[in-house]
């Protein structure tokens, strides 16, 4: 999907802006002396940060143990969404389980954004985390990760996870 915007890059332009005519950028530019006209595309642009997320990998005792980690999220699209899913397997029965070799926890890993309630991510439909209804720069998102153990795990166990931002379509 791709999006274009106009955008004015002449000393006009600041002109414009602060005379208050902002809609104007959102038309076409007017010529200017000669017939030149001055103006331009934008593709949508998306970037997505993450951080370098260790430590929930050994379980000692049993309950629940718990990770978090900030995303920063920037697009210039009016809507994206931030979808998380295992990037390890597509279908097995290991998909959304932590695994150590051949041995899987007994419970899916669980996912949630900000204070959402947290989602299994043993389905093969990728969680849609959250979503933004217009353009955002390096804008923070807590992704929070939560392993339940019902006794100790002999082993150190992981999970690739695919952390994915998209534009969205209705």
């Amino acid at each position: 999907m791709k999006t274009t915007r106009s955008a004015l890059v002449a000393g006009a332009a600041a002109a414009l802006l602060a005379a208050g005519a902002a809609p104007a950028l959102a038309q076409d530019s007017p010529d200017v002396g000669g017939g030149l006209q001055i103006g331009g595309t934008v593709a949508s642009t998306q970037e997505l940060i993450l951080p370098s997320v260790s430590g929930l990998s050994s379980f000692k005792k049993a309950g629940t143990q718990k990770l978090s980690f900030t995303a920063q999220v920037t697009t210039t699209d009016d809507q994206a969404e931030l979808s998380i899913g295992d990037g390890s397997t597509t279908s097995s029965k290991k998909l959304g389980f932590m695994t150590s070799g051949s041995k899987k926890l007994a419970l899916p890993l669980q996912v949630r954004f900000g204070k959402a309630a947290a989602q299994p991510l043993d389905n093969p439909i990728d969680p849609e985390l959250t979503h933004w209804n217009r353009p955002t720069a390096h804008e923070p998102a807590v992704i929070g990760l939560s392993q339940k153990v019902a006794k100790k795990a002999a082993g150190t166990y992981r999970k690739i996870l695919f952390v994915t931002l998209s534009p969205a379509t209705p």
